[in-house]
């Protein structure tokens, strides 16, 4: 199944066999918390979790809730920067089958889907976690990865975070490819690769024909239809 998100209006769960389209919404689900949703990830049993601004549901194939997590109020968690958390979840993603990662605007979280609550993320590798608009990835290996003011982070099932490459800020999107290399977008400069492997990085700057030069490099091939 693919699940593009709506925005506004929950998301579309997509058989890739039978292309199929079923929108899932408030109106097609009792007890949806929002239109607005901010993620989506399996679980191991063909159930997902959907993450939205309040908090976040289990829901099974029937398009069914089986578990409700609402997050805490802001004035629960303290950030260094303000004393306060506005809640603006960016994405999720697995740590464990019972513990998944939250990133939040400000912030990482943890998500226990057993005892059903969330906890703040606290390391010695990050001094603050500055507002950004990057998703958690994961790497081929099964590791979750985000990034931070440009740098990446892997982040450890027992919690601890392990700086993997150290980078600048300015970072708005970020995506972790099957061979292991992770490409940052740098907004209107170009992009950076990075392989998890080795740390060994690549830059490519904006010019005249620049996605069909970035695709080349790297021996992909484009086809234009009409």
């Amino acid at each position: 199944n693919l699940w593009p998100i709506n925005p506004g209006h929950g998301f579309w769960r997509i058989n890739l066999n039978s292309n199929i389209p079923e929108g899932i919404s408030k109106n097609t689900v009792h007890h949806f918390l929002s239109d607005t949703v901010r993620g989506i990830i399996e679980t191991r049993d063909s159930h997902y979790w959907v993450l939205f601004a309040r908090g976040a549901q289990l829901m099974n194939g029937n398009n069914e809730i089986l578990k409700t997590v609402f997050f805490p109020t802001a004035s629960v968690f303290y950030s260094p920067s303000n004393n306060t958390i506005n809640w603006t979840p960016l994405g999720l993603a697995f740590l464990t089958d019972e513990l998944i990662l939250v990133r939040d605007w400000h912030a990482a979280f943890i998500l226990d889907a057993r005892q059903l609550k969330i906890e703040p993320v606290i390391s010695s590798e990050v001094e603050e976690f500055f507002p950004n608009t990057t998703s958690p990835q994961k790497d081929p290996w099964g590791n979750v990865i985000i990034e931070i003011m440009g740098s990446l982070f892997q982040v450890n099932k027992d919690r601890s975070f392990r700086k993997l490459w150290e980078g600048k800020a300015g970072q708005v999107s970020f995506y972790i490819d099957r061979s292991g290399v992770a490409w940052l977008g740098n907004g209107a400069t170009g992009i950076q690769t990075v392989d998890l492997k080795s740390a060994a990085f690549r830059s490519f700057e904006y010019s005249v024909g620049f996605f069909n030069d970035i695709f080349t490099q790297e021996g992909i091939e484009i086809s234009k239809t009409d």
